[in-house]
């Protein structure tokens, strides 16, 4: 048998008709892994921060990436056939603040995946893909990409006691995740 849990006082029900800023306030609150996404060339790279990502499958390998329409760096980032996700640790949070002030990533060290895309030198993991379906959103487009390339450390490093930690992004600020921000 389940109940309903009593309604907060200080909750607003504007369900149907959520306003967008509504919707984004309550996203807001939502920490996520920080992740990198480069694109284009490494003549012209793009790079965006984004907290859009997920794993979708193992077998196959796939993630989705959601950026915003009507941002000149995403919509050229959504145009890509093929993406590099950028996975970060705790000790990469002065890449991530770099990354998110140019979107054309001025200031960060390149180097480049043998298939052309522009990978950010430092990174914990990254992780390339092809391009197999793009969904339209409403003010955003998802990505759904297979995995074909990637470069991560050993299996089972990153549970190890000197791992540095995990980098999370939450409300555009950088927070560390270690073990004393454990609970018991």
């Amino acid at each position: 048998m389940s109940t309903l849990a009593p309604a907060r006082a200080d909750c607003t029900d504007e369900f149907p008709g959520l306003s967008p800023e509504g919707f984004a306030e309550a996203f807001g609150n939502l920490a996520t892994g920080a992740t990198l996404v480069t694109a284009g060339s490494l003549r012209e790279p793009v790079v965006i921060a984004s907290a859009q990502v997920m794993k979708v499958s193992t077998a196959p390998p796939l993630f989705a990436v959601s950026a915003r329409r009507g941002r000149p760096a995403e919509e050229r980032m959504l145009r890509s056939r093929s993406i590099v996700l950028h996975l970060l640790g705790a000790d990469q949070v002065e890449l991530a603040r770099r990354a998110t002030v140019d979107p054309r990533g001025a200031g960060l060290d390149w180097a480049s995946v043998h298939t052309g895309e522009p990978i950010i030198s430092g990174a914990a993991a990254w992780i390339r893909g092809q391009v197999i379906d793009r969904i339209e959103t409403g003010d955003a487009a998802l990505l759904v990409v297979h995995a074909t390339h990637a470069c991560y450390p050993p299996i089972g490093m990153t549970q190890a006691a000197n791992w540095p930690g995990r980098l999370v992004r939450h409300r555009e600020d950088w927070h560390v995740l270690d073990e004393t921000s454990r609970l018991p």
